[in-house]
């Protein structure tokens, strides 16, 4: 499943939308501002996030022994931005930026149902927002 878009706000966190049993990897690149959509993919953008899911029941050790150890569950690991001092790059200003996403699947397995997407958390300017009372 692919498909582009353009992009808004300033992202800290992307949280790529994958399914058990058939999630391989979602990866999101940029495209320089002023790229048409339909010009922007993986050739032409800069890769932002990559998520490829951890399995449960395989041993990795960065789920063992939680809820997600079991066969037919996967962990979804997010992208992460933030201040360099806690070891993040900088969060991306994605604002009017052409984005493409790749997700690929497993379609040997029965499952209902594919979809890409992404659950982002962004930086609001407060000072821009209206209030309503």
């Amino acid at each position: 499943i692919n498909g582009s878009m353009m992009g808004k706000h300033t992202f800290v966190y992307l949280n790529n939308h994958c399914h058990a049993p058939t999630c391989l990897s979602v990866s999101v690149y940029a495209c320089s501002k002023g790229t048409a959509l339909a010009d922007c993919n993986p050739s032409s953008g800069k890769l932002i996030c990559r998520t490829d899911p951890i399995y449960g029941g395989t041993g990795h050790p960065s789920i063992t022994g939680t809820r997600f150890d079991e066969p037919g569950f996967i962990s979804v690991p997010v992208c992460l931005w933030g201040d360099k001092k806690y070891g993040l790059e900088a969060p991306v200003d994605l604002q009017d930026v052409p984005l493409h996403v790749v997700k690929r699947s497993n379609a040997t397995g029965g499952h209902y149902g594919e979809m890409s997407g992404g659950q982002p958390w962004v930086l609001r300017d407060v000072a821009q927002d209206s209030v309503f009372v």
